[in-house]
């Protein structure tokens, strides 16, 4: 599903909306909840596969914002170098999964070679 597709403009972002006011009026949490819900479908319906790979994002997301959390100020260094690790990490992700490909095939049109 892509973003300025008609599934996701008509159907699923008006559902995630009511559904985070819905629950919001009930608990934070509960909206917060929700909100992750309809981010694993919308990565799930492009491809299942990605599922993991967005679990483990958050999973080690949490634990440096978890690090970053409980180190004192004192450890202001230490707290900058897992934050730029985290970001830099996402941001690898990000390039590998989308652009790796577009890289490759320019390789290949300016070489000749064949990498892709």
């Amino acid at each position: 599903m892509l973003f300025n597709s008609l599934h996701f403009i008509f159907f699923f972002l008006p559902l995630a909306v009511i559904s985070f006011y819905a629950c919001r009026r009930v608990s934070f949490n509960l909206a917060i909840i929700i909100l992750v819900l309809f981010s694993f479908f919308f990565y799930a319906y492009w491809s299942p596969v990605y599922i993991a790979l967005f679990a483990g994002s958050i999973i080690i997301n949490f634990i440096i914002a978890g690090y970053i959390h409980r180190t004192g100020n004192d450890k202001k260094s230490l707290r900058k170098l897992a934050l730029c690790a985290a970001v830099g990490a996402n941001l690898a992700l990000l390039f590998y999964y989308k652009y790796i490909g577009f890289v490759f095939e320019n390789i290949d049109v300016i070489t000749g070679w064949d990498l892709s």
